[in-house]
Formats: C-alpha cells, sequence, structure tokens
C-alpha cells in the first residue's frame, strides 16, 4: 500500500484486533500498516521503508501445531534497529517487558490508552 500523500505511515504491530481497531479509529491522520504476528511484522517493515514510527506491543500470542502460546517481541527490535532510526514505542502491560523493550532499543513506552497523545506528540 502506498503511502497517502502528506501522511506519516506507522507499523502497529499488536494481536489484539478490537486495540488495533482503536489504534486505527484514533490515529487516523496517519497512514497505518498492521501486523498481528512477528513473521508479519517483518514482512511490513521490510516492505514500508518510509515508515515514521513503529508501535510494537510486547507480546503476540503464536498458534503452532494446533498449540497457542505467547512470544515477546524483543527479537523485533533488534530486527527493525538494524535499520530503522524513528521511534518504537512499547505497549506491554508488563511494566518488565516495558523496560526491557527500552534497554533492548524501544525509544518509548506507553499505556495502550494514551497511545495516541503520545504518537501525536511524537509525529504532530
Amino acid at each position: 500500500m502506498a503511502q497517502t500523500q502528506n501522511k506519516k505511515k506507522i507499523l502497529i504491530v499488536e494481536d489484539d484486533l478490537s486495540i488495533i481497531r482503536v489504534f486505527q479509529r484514533s490515529l487516523d491522520t496517519y497512514d497505518i500498516v498492521v501486523a498481528t504476528t512477528s513473521e508479519q511484522a517483518r514482512r511490513a517493515f521490510e516492505a514500508n521503508p518510509d515508515l515514521a514510527l513503529i508501535v510494537l506491543d510486547g507480546k503476540l500470542k503464536v498458534r503452532a501445531g494446533g498449540v497457542e502460546h505467547i512470544e515477546t517481541t524483543l527479537i523485533l527490535v533488534d530486527v527493525f534497529r538494524s535499520s530503522f532510526k524513528g521511534p518504537i514505542v512499547v505497549t506491554s502491560g508488563d511494566m518488565g517487558l516495558r523496560g526491557e523493550q527500552l534497554v533492548a532499543g524501544c525509544t518509548h513506552s506507553s499505556d495502550k490508552c494514551k497511545l495516541a497523545d503520545l504518537v501525536k506528540t511524537l509525529l504532530g
């Protein structure tokens, strides 16, 4: 998807569809790219070199072999930081994991309910 003229592009990595919808509504002045898995996030990141900001949930649900488990997104911070110099906001409810994400290379931490205000502050 091409970036809409004059709209800054945000990658949102989140596995909860209801939260994604809230983010999309509250950030409707931005061009939103959504990924619900780590693999989708990697592909979206590679396909969108013009990202202005990344929002990263700290944990994602993964289904493999019919079994659901939780994985952290710490490895994605390394993937993104290999070439992305912009802000990465971690939105995990797990405060310990938020701290780990910040050490790993996220630039900001936010509650999901306060994300829109932070994004608007960071991107204008």
